[in-house]
């Protein structure tokens, strides 16, 4: 017997899997498939035609992700925030964040330990928003990668598409994920 929050989400899921990523696509993703926002309220009944546009990989939607769900019910403000403080767990900043919040961090950082597994490559300097991105990239099954990546500006995307996320350790990496789509979405 499902609950009816059980069914919520999993309409929500396919109602976000279908179109609903659409509608949140980052405004530079609108301007490169020459998309106004009057044509993504067609989204609904065109769906199948702007995935197309997008270049969205065709796939029957996976079970729901609840991190995935609540990542695309946060505004565009609170998506960059979970990249940023990614990037501050990863590789800690002085003076970026508040100090309750950069508390919160070196906490959460101290538990993970990202320095002992983070390859090299992801740095988080010139490129912080794309190595952050590598690693949201790397919580969620590849099929979802297509849809998850509208929510950001579509350069990030690309920078974070290019950097190979396999080596990464699945059970930390799903950790620091969850909590901080938790505390960004719990304000």
């Amino acid at each position: 017997m499902h609950s009816a929050s059980d069914v919520h989400d999993g309409l929500y899921w396919i109602q976000w899997w279908c179109y609903g990523c659409l509608r949140q696509a980052d405004a530079s993703w609108l301007t490169a498939v020459a998309f106004s926002e009057d044509d993504l309220a067609l989204a609904p009944v065109h769906h199948t035609a702007m995935r197309h546009r997008f270049d969205i990989v065709e796939t029957t939607p996976p079970p729901p992700e609840s991190a995935l769900l609540q990542l695309g019910q946060l505004n565009a403000e609170q998506r960059r925030q979970v990249l940023a403080l990614i990037a501050a767990v990863c590789r800690e900043t002085e003076g970026e964040q508040p100090d309750a919040l950069a508390i919160w961090c070196r906490r959460l950082a101290k538990a993970l330990r990202p320095g002992l597994w983070l390859p090299s490559m992801l740095a988080f300097g010139q490129r912080r928003e794309q190595d952050a991105l590598v690693i949201l990239r790397s919580r969620f099954p590849a099929s979802c990668w297509s849809r998850l990546q509208l929510l950001y500006p579509r350069d990030w995307c690309d920078g974070a598409a290019e950097t190979p996320a396999e080596a990464l350790p699945a059970g930390r990496i799903a950790s620091l994920c969850d909590a901080i789509i938790w505390k960004v979405a719990a304000g």
